[in-house]
Formats: C-alpha cells, sequence, structure tokens
C-alpha cells in the first residue's frame, strides 16, 4: 500500500515495522521455512 493512501500514524508504523521485519529477516524466528516462504512472497516491496 502507497504511504499516500495509509491515513493514520499508526498505519505507516505497522508499516515500517513489518518491512524492517522483512528486511533484516527477524520474522518467524523459530521456523526458517516460513520466514523464507515469507520473504520470497514480500522481497519485490524491499527494493523498491
Amino acid at each position: 500500500t502507497p504511504a499516500c493512501d495509509l491515513r493514520s500514524l499508526l498505519a505507516l508504523k505497522i508499516k515500517r515495522e513489518i518491512l524492517i521485519a522483512l528486511a533484516d529477516k527477524t520474522l518467524y524466528p523459530h521456523d526458517p521455512e516460513k520466514r523464507e516462504e515469507i520473504y520470497d512472497k514480500y522481497k519485490d516491496y524491499l527494493s523498491a
């Protein structure tokens, strides 16, 4: 979702936290398969 479509500071903070977790690969720390699956699904958003 583009930042201009997020109308609250909370939504922007949540989006930021999700992108940071994806970039650092700290999502699903105990499940490497799930982490890689999610990373592969959303990796296009990290390079944008």
